[in-house]
């Protein structure tokens, strides 16, 4: 069962891994990872109220993730974080979300990460992300969809929900 920051985490590690090919881990557990590239995503700001009204037992509020892609060359890691980045933006990928009541409300630019260049044994890229959830419900892995639906907005009709979607697999994407 899924909720709340770890649900985030959950849907984030499918985004991952269609998007950037690669796995999601804890920040915390970095240490057991033994082959480049991966990302990893910690916590910083962990369910902030976004307002003091709840609607009836839902609870609306704010999680802050750091993301960071890590691997053994800068463009990788700048790859695989741009790649992130770009999917966080991506209609299809903000549906695995939105499915959830979880919505990508903010992302800071990418940036390099990377301290004391020389000695770190990898290459850090990432950016942080928030994530507002507007609804505190328990999800399992079989209550969500991960297949990519790509919007395309020529057949999309302005004022109607007569909208379009593709599904397209990873490999057609990248």
């Amino acid at each position: 069962m899924y909720r709340g920051q770890k649900l985030i985490a959950f849907i984030l590690g499918n985004v991952v891994e269609q998007a950037c090919d690669c796995e999601l881990v804890l920040q915390s557990t970095v240490d057991e990872m033994t082959q480049y590239p991966f990302i990893t995503f910690q916590v910083i700001s962990p369910e902030n109220d976004s307002t003091s009204d709840w609607l009836e037992d839902d609870r609306q509020f704010t999680v802050d993730f750091q993301i960071d892609a890590h691997a053994g060359d800068f463009y990788t890691a700048n790859d695989k974080a741009m790649r992130l980045y770009e999917a966080l933006h991506d209609y299809g990928y903000r549906r695995f979300f939105r499915q959830a009541n979880i919505v990508v409300t903010s992302t800071t630019q990418t940036s390099n990460r990377t301290t004391l260049e020389g000695i770190n044994y990898d290459h850090d890229v990432g950016f942080d992300c928030s994530f507002l959830v507007t609804g505190l419900r328990d999800y399992k892995d079989t209550d969500l969809n991960f297949s990519y639906e790509k919007f395309n907005i020529n057949t999309a009709s302005a004022g109607t929900a007569d909208v379009t979607h593709e599904t397209v697999t990873s490999k057609e994407r990248n």
